[in-house]
């Protein structure tokens, strides 16, 4: 019986199912990395905030509105990949993310940036393209 709870616990994901837009899944709390590419999300999935140990984050060539405020938790993340999607803007709280090394946004609707951005420290490549 410990032996099935142990390997539980390292299983990535257990079940991941898509049902009008809504991802239900198991990740492990300790998971560094996620990928949802391609997927059509309308939202920032609500758990990935709650993934303290993220350090690399792929939501690419979804259809995501907005970053929520909550993204400033992820302080570990070192990747953030958000390229193509809807998003608006960009929340203060991305100052946060003071391990972020890359950060990806092209290809949204962002038209200005917060001067929080200042504070990724540790960033070596931004791709973002601006448009007025």
């Amino acid at each position: 019986m410990c032996k099935i709870i142990c390997l539980v616990k390292f299983i990535f994901v257990l079940i991941m199912t898509m049902y009008h837009n809504v991802i239900f899944c198991a990740i492990d709390p300790n998971e560094t990395t996620v990928m949802l590419m391609n997927r059509n999300l309308l939202t920032f999935p609500d758990y990935i905030v709650k993934l303290t140990a993220l350090t690399s984050l792929n939501l690419s060539n979804n259809q995501i509105v907005e970053i929520p405020v909550e993204i400033g938790k992820l302080t570990a993340l070192t990747s953030l990949y958000l390229i193509n999607n809807q998003i608006v803007e960009i929340p203060v709280e991305i100052g946060k993310l003071t391990a972020l090394k890359y950060l990806y946004l092209s290809n949204n609707q962002i038209v200005e940036i917060p001067v929080e951005i200042g504070k990724l420290t540790a960033l070596t490549s931004l791709y973002l393209i601006i448009i007025k």
